[in-house]
């Protein structure tokens, strides 16, 4: 079962995202699930106001093309032919901000890979103006580290299958670009006292 998020949450985002017409667009789409840096700054501009690139999963293949369309951006494939989930990147002559999309097959396989991650403020996902945590932590905690930045591993085992073999490599970037942003990063995980001491 996913986590809802509190009521207040969804007018923030709707409110910040309104502000900026391709956020705007982005996060009214049902087929695009916005992760990473610009969810923080949906839930808590004042903490984190500005973003470097919109990360996003797109589960149907016109996304790129409305895009363009619509805002402009031409997108290249940074993927091999044959991977998955496919990258793309996407830039745009009139708009500051970097897209760096994927696309996946189903709306199961966008919450996997955004579920997985290693810290707990980064498996949330915005999409359809809806704000979502994965199930595995606790939406409270999260939101909370989010507002505080402060990030904490999830403990228990993940599914990797949709992430680069060169993951260790780009998780330890992630965490160098949180501590540079002022990021308290908890990499270890939380001890679970065995039952018969609770």
């Amino acid at each position: 079962m996913q986590q809802q998020k509190p009521i207040a949450n969804q007018f923030a985002i709707c409110e910040v995202a309104s502000r900026n017409e391709l956020l705007a667009w982005l996060t009214s789409v049902p087929d695009i699930f916005l992760f990473g840096g610009v969810v923080k700054h949906l839930i808590n501009p004042l903490a984190h106001p500005t973003f470097t690139d919109i990360d996003a999963i797109a589960t149907t293949p016109n996304v790129a093309e409305q895009l363009s369309t619509d805002f402009g951006y031409r997108f290249i494939q940074v993927s091999r032919r044959d991977q998955y989930p496919r990258y793309k990147l996407g830039k745009s002559a009139s708009r500051r901000e970097v897209i760096q999309l994927l696309e996946m097959n189903s709306e199961a396989d966008a919450r996997a890979f955004i579920y997985n991650a290693q810290y707990d403020i980064d498996r949330a996902s915005v999409s359809n103006q809806q704000l979502h945590f994965a199930p595995t932590v606790s939406e409270t905690a999260a939101l909370r580290g989010i507002n505080e930045k402060v990030a904490r591993r999830v403990p228990g085992p993940r599914d990797l299958r949709f992430f680069s073999p060169y993951r260790r490599q780009i998780e330890q970037r992630h965490k160098l670009k949180l501590l540079r942003k002022g990021f308290t990063v908890h990499d270890e995980a939380p001890t679970i006292p065995p039952m018969d001491t609770i």
